[in-house]
């Protein structure tokens, strides 16, 4: 289960509210390096698939430019006090106490953050899975720019050790126990595990993180980290990106196409990975 469809689960966003994300940038920035030729040698190479590379398998060569203009729009938005869900990245730990500042400041009355985790070869899986569905579905008449290309020591980075536990739940946490905390009405701390644990953790004025169901009254705010973040303007999706040269991101991708092909190859379901 993703982010998105715990959101909608949960009821965290509501209707009017702003969707913030780095991956729609993403695609109106390779949208024009495409028309102004930017990137014509690289979608002329052909993948072990025996087709050619499609757009969004170049995301990754976009993301400091993705990830600039996103800033640029969030600031706009929170300067406007929108209901917001910004997906973005709780990889950096100096996300949460800029957030909280952030919120604060434009007067916000809750911030939500929704951690989604899962072990290490199930995320790694699914983030495979869903770039060769969109390649496959865009080989079949779909959406040209393909799936989105995520390499898998991306992935890898946000495990540390032997946990199972993402970079991205500790800096999600440290945001929630975060002094700055104090400065808004209700910070909520939301963790979803891939066996269906649960958490759910709530703090209303600066007080002590209360349990949910501790009776206290909250107001809706939302924000998903990869996990997720939200506030009762405010919602963050996290997710993990890199920054990489043509050349590793070729390297990459031409190596796990041909592991997919292989694969696909024992499959009688060639849509999917098996």
């Amino acid at each position: 289960m993703g982010k998105s469809s715990s959101i909608d689960r949960r009821h965290l966003a509501g209707q009017g509210w702003q969707v913030l994300d780095a991956d729609t940038i993403k695609d109106y920035l390779l949208r024009d390096a495409i028309e102004q030729g930017v990137y014509t040698d690289l979608l002329s190479i052909d993948l072990a698939d025996g087709h050619r590379l499609m757009p969004r398998e170049l995301a990754t060569l976009v993301h400091a430019e993705s990830t600039k203009l996103l800033d640029i729009v969030t600031e706009i938005c929170l300067s406007r006090g929108e209901n917001l869900v910004l997906e973005g990245t709780f990889r950096w730990p100096g996300l949460g106490p800029r957030l909280l500042t952030d919120l604060a400041y434009a007067e916000y009355e809750k911030f939500t953050i929704l951690d989604v985790e899962a072990p290490q070869h199930i995320t790694r899986a699914r983030a495979l899975t869903r770039w060769w569905r969109g390649r496959q579905e865009a080989l079949r008449g779909g959406d040209g720019f393909g799936g989105r290309f995520t390499p898998g020591f991306v992935i890898d980075a946000l495990y540390t050790g032997d946990s199972e536990e993402t970079v991205c739940a500790r800096n999600a946490r440290a945001a929630f126990d975060h002094p700055l905390a104090a400065e808004l009405p209700i910070v909520e701390l939301v963790v979803e595990h891939a066996d269906g644990g649960d958490e759910t953790w709530v703090k209303e004025n600066g007080c002590r993180g209360l349990p949910a169901g501790s009776g206290r009254p909250t107001r809706p705010l939302t924000v998903p980290v990869s996990g997720a973040v939200a506030a009762d303007r405010l919602l963050l999706v996290g997710k993990s990106a890199a920054v990489m040269d043509q050349e590793q991101l070729m390297q990459v991708t031409s190596s796990d196409c041909s592991e997919m092909t292989r694969t696909v190859s024992c499959s009688p379901d060639r849509s999917a990975p098996g």
